[in-house]
C-alpha cells in the first residue's frame, strides 16, 4: 500500500495539562496486535523509523525537521510519555485501534506520483499528488467550474526544485496567478467555487503574512516573501537563500529588512565576563551572554557556560582545550580569548590566542569577538584576576617600574594591560625625591601632546607633592595606554626613584570602537 500521511498537517500532541507534549513519543502498530509497525517521513516510504519523539512544541520531529508521520497500512496508534516507555511497549498515555488510511482526515484517496508537468483531472479530487525528479514543473489545475467546490489535493513536492500550480486561464490562487511550492514542501490545495485556496503544510512559498506571536521552532524554510507583524519566535535554524542566520539576521528578516548580512547592534556585548576557572592557573569560565562579532555581521550567543583550558590544544566544547596557536602556551604573554562561531551550524565555543584577530582560528569557523584577554606568568600559568564588567583588577598588584627616573624628560614605560588594544590602566605611583623641592609628576598617553605637568597650567600634576627635604608621596592614577601597552611618565626638575605598580585596568573589549 502507498505510505499516506496521519494527518493533513503537522499534528500537535498536548499533555494532561494542555500543554506542549516535549519529549513524548509516538509509536505505530499494526492495527490490533502489538507488533510495531514503521513510520514514514513521507510519501516515498524512503526514511523510516520506529517511533518518533516530539519536539518542544509537541511537533513529530526526525533528525531535527518538523515531520507529517505517514502509514502503508491500518494502525493502532500510541503516546508514549518517553523514548524508553515506547521502546519497552509500557505506559502509553493513550492508544487509539484499528485506524485506517482512509481514516486521515478523511480526503486521501490515493497517491497520483508525476515526474513531468502535469494537468490535473476529475478523479485527481481527494488523492496526493506527489511530485519526483529534477522539478521546475507545473501543475495545471482544472478549471473552478469544472472542479466545483470542495475538489482537495494534497500536493507534495519531493522533485529537487519548484513546483508551480498554475490554475486554469486568468484564475487565481490566494489571490495570485500562480503558487509557487519549493522543493521538500507540502501544502493542500481546495476548490471554493469562485478560485483556488492553498493551505502550506509545511512551509510557507508565497508571499505569506505571520500577523500572530508565531514561534517557528524547526528548520523551517520561507521561500518566497513572507512578512512578520507579530512578534515571531525563531528557535531553529533560520536561513535566507540557504545561509544559516543567527539571532540578530533572523530579526531582521522578521521585520523586513536586509537577510544577505542583517542588522546587527554595532560592538554589542552583554554577559560573557569569564573568570578564572576551578583550575585558576590554566582554565577560564566563560558564563552564558551574547556580542556582535568582529564585523559587525553576526550575533554570537552562548547559551550555556563554557570552559576553556590554555594549556591544551584547541577542541570543541567545555571542559576541553583552547589554545588555537601551534606550540604551547609561553610564558610572560598577553593572549586574547575570543568567542568564536561554527560555520555549518552556528554553534558557539572560543579559545585563546596571541593574534587580536582569531588568525588561529579553528578550521570550519570564521566569525570571532574578543571578549577579553589574559597574561600568563613566568611560568605560563594564567595572572589571577577579578572582573567586574569591563574593569579588570588584579588579585595581587604588579610592579611594572621601579628605578631612578631621569627628571624633565618623557620616559616610557610598559604596563600590564593587554597588547594591541588601547586600554585604561589603573595604577599605584610612588615618587621619592632625594632632597628638598617641588616633586611633580605626569602621566599621559603616548598619543597625547608632549610636555610637562604643572600646579596651576595645563595639564596638571597627575600627582604632586612639596618637600621640605628628601620624601617621597604615594598616589593611585589612572592613565590610557598606547597598543604597545605602554604611557609616558615625566616628573619635575630633581633627583627621583620611581615606583608603579599596575593595579589592573579598564578595557571596553571593542564596545566604542
Amino acid at each position: 500500500m502507498a505510505w499516506l500521511p496521519i494527518a493533513l498537517t503537522v499534528p500537535q500532541y498536548e499533555d494532561g495539562n494542555g500543554d506542549p507534549a516535549s519529549g513524548y513519543v509516538l509509536k505505530a502498530y499494526e492495527a490490533g496486535t502489538s507488533t510495531n509497525t514503521n513510520f514514514a517521513t513521507d510519501s516515498t516510504g524512503g526514511t523510516q523509523v520506529s517511533s518518533i519523539a516530539l519536539n518542544a512544541n509537541g511537533f513529530p520531529e526526525v533528525s531535527g525537521n518538523v515531520v507529517i508521520p505517514h502509514i502503508d497500512r491500518s494502525y493502532k496508534l500510541a503516546l508514549y510519555p518517553t523514548q524508553a516507555a515506547a521502546d519497552s511497549d509500557t505506559g502509553a498515555v493513550w492508544t487509539i485501534d484499528d485506524l485506517t488510511q482512509s481514516d486521515n482526515k478523511g480526503i486521501v484517496v490515493g497517491v497520483n506520483s508525476q515526474s513531468v508537468t502535469y494537468a490535473q483531472v476529475g478523479d485527481d479530487d481527494g488523492k496526493v499528488i506527489l511530485f519526483t525528479g529534477a522539478g521546475g514543473v507545473d501543475f495545471d489545475l482544472l478549471a473552478v467550474a469544472t472542479a466545483t467546490e470542495g475538489f482537495t489535493n494534497v500536493v507534495e513536492n519531493n522533485t529537487s526544485g519548484n513546483v508551480t500550480i498554475d490554475p486554469d486561464g486568468s484564475e487565481l490562487i490566494n489571490g495570485a496567478a500562480t503558487f509557487v511550492l519549493a522543493s521538500g514542501h507540502s501544502c493542500i490545495i481546495a476548490c471554493t467555487g469562485t478560485a483556488w485556496r492553498a493551505f502550506n503544510m509545511l512551509s510557507p512559498t508565497s508571499a505569506i503574512t505571520f500577523t500572530a506571536n508565531n514561534t517557528f521552532s524547526g528548520n523551517d524554510t520561507h521561500s518566497g516573501n513572507p512578512t512578520f507583524s507579530g512578534n515571531p519566535d525563531f528557535t531553529g535554524n533560520v536561513k535566507a537563500n540557504g545561509t544559516l542566520l543567527d539571532d540578530g539576521q533572523a530579526m531582521v528578516a522578521a521585520a523586513g529588512g536586509s537577510t544577505t548580512t542583517g542588522w546587527v547592534p554595532r560592538g554589542h556585548l552583554a554577559g560573557l565576563v569569564f573568570t578564572n576557572g576551578t583550575d585558576a592557573d590554566h582554565d577560564i569560565d566563560i558564563p552564558v551572554g551574547e556580542c556582535a562579532d568582529s564585523a559587525n555581521a553576526k550575533i554570537l550567543k552562548l547559551t550555556s557556560a563554557l570552559t576553556k583550558q590554555i594549556d591544551a590544544t584547541w577542541a570543541a566544547g567545555t571542559n576541553q582545550g583552547g589554545f588555537m596557536p601551534a606550540g604551547v602556551v609561553q610564558a610572560d604573554t598577553w593572549y586574547h580569548v575570543h568567542l568564536i562561531r561554527k560555520d555549518s551550524d552556528g554553534s558557539i565555543d572560543a579559545g585563546f590566542d596571541t593574534s587580536l584577530t582569531a588568525a588561529n582560528i579553528p578550521t570550519g569557523y570564521t566569525a570571532y569577538r574578543r571578549i577579553g584577554s589574559v597574561l600568563t606568568d613566568s611560568s605560563s600559568n594564567i595572572i589571577g584576576f577579578i572582573r567586574n564588567g569591563f574593569k579588570w583588577i588584579w588579585k595581587t598588584p604588579i610592579q611594572t617600574y621601579n628605578a631612578a627616573v631621569p627628571n624633565a624628560t618623557d620616559n616610557t614605560v610598559t604596563t600590564q594591560v593587554p597588547l594591541g588594544v588601547v586600554a585604561l590602566a589603573h595604577l599605584h605611583v610612588a615618587l621619592e625625591r632625594t632632597g628638598a623641592g617641588e616633586s611633580g609628576i605626569y602621566l599621559r598617553s603616548p598619543n597625547a601632546t608632549s610636555i610637562a605637568g604643572s600646579t596651576s597650567a595645563m595639564p596638571l600634576y597627575s600627582a604632586h607633592a612639596d618637600f621640605d627635604s628628601a620624601g617621597s608621596f604615594i598616589s593611585q592614577v589612572d592613565v590610557e595606554t598606547d597598543t604597545n601597552s605602554q604611557f609616558i611618565a615625566r616628573t619635575d626638575s630633581g633627583t627621583f626613584t620611581l615606583r608603579i605598580g599596575c593595579i589592573g585596568y579598564t578595557d571596553l573589549i571593542g564596545t566604542r570602537d
